[in-house]
């Protein structure tokens, strides 16, 4: 059973709707345990060319986050920023499958 939030580390949350957050999100019957959309693959191999960029000191942490941001930005362009919404909530709302057609790529 839940102890609770740290109150130093969350103050004014409620102990109970705390813990009921936790046992839902422990029983719910389709989770979603990473990014669910298109080209997910992508977006991941250009963060951890940033993070190696950064390792091997070829990078300065600012500038590899900002080369990140900018590789996802044309990568989310290129695919439709609409379509990947769609994909995003139907991954976090199964009553979302199906409902609607997909956007149009970018």
């Amino acid at each position: 059973m839940s102890q609770g939030p740290d109150p130093r580390a969350a103050g004014g949350v409620d102990g109970k709707q705390w813990s009921e957050a936790i046992r839902q999100t422990y029983i719910v019957g389709r989770g979603a345990p990473g990014l669910r959309i298109p080209g997910t693959a992508g977006y991941l191999a250009d963060l951890a060319q940033a993070r190696q960029a950064v390792a091997e000191g070829k990078l300065a942490a600012s500038a590899a986050l900002q080369e990140a941001a900018k590789a996802w930005s044309e990568r989310t362009q290129k695919l439709g920023v609409q379509r990947q919404r769609t994909h995003y909530r139907r991954s976090l709302d199964p009553t979302l499958e199906g409902s609607s057609e997909l956007p149009p790529r970018g």
